[in-house]
């Protein structure tokens, strides 16, 4: 059994080692972890059943081209969505933690403590993450 998980490089041991096998040959490929077996199960059902006809790669292929994009340098245009996402997890942070991200966003001291709660905390936020990262393209839409 190798020592870590092929998929996942996270350490392997009897209680999350499993055996896996191509879908599409029945094959036993290797031994990886129960959440890197996980991953590429879905990412191979999905790829079978809703890419492969419309494409003439392979999963390979595309997971390489995926990973090329996933590296390629990002704009500096926030998302109407990837905003709403960042403000709703900065509204589950404890007080100290919201006060500590606005001030690292360079929210002015007194500002911080003017607000009262984290609603006016989470709007402040919002505004700051707007000012720092361009402006939001509210045209784009399923971009």
């Amino acid at each position: 059994m190798p020592k870590h998980c092929p998929i996942l490089n996270c350490k392997l041991d009897k209680h999350n080692a499993v055996v896996d096998h191509d879908h599409t040959t029945g094959m036993i490929r290797s031994v990886v972890s129960r959440e890197g077996n996980s991953l590429l199960g879905k990412v191979e059902n999905f790829f079978l059943n809703f890419c492969q006809k419309k494409i003439d790669s392979g999963l390979p292929e595309v997971l390489e081209n995926l990973a090329t994009y996933l590296r390629q340098p990002q704009t500096d245009y926030l998302h109407p969505v990837g905003l709403n996402q960042l403000v709703s997890r900065f509204k589950r942070l404890k007080a100290d933690d919201q006060k500590f991200a606005l001030r690292a966003l360079g929210a002015k001291k007194d500002e911080v403590f003017s607000c009262v709660n984290s609603l006016e905390r989470s709007k402040l936020y919002r505004n700051l993450l707007k000012n720092n990262y361009g402006k939001t393209n509210t045209s784009t839409t399923g971009a």
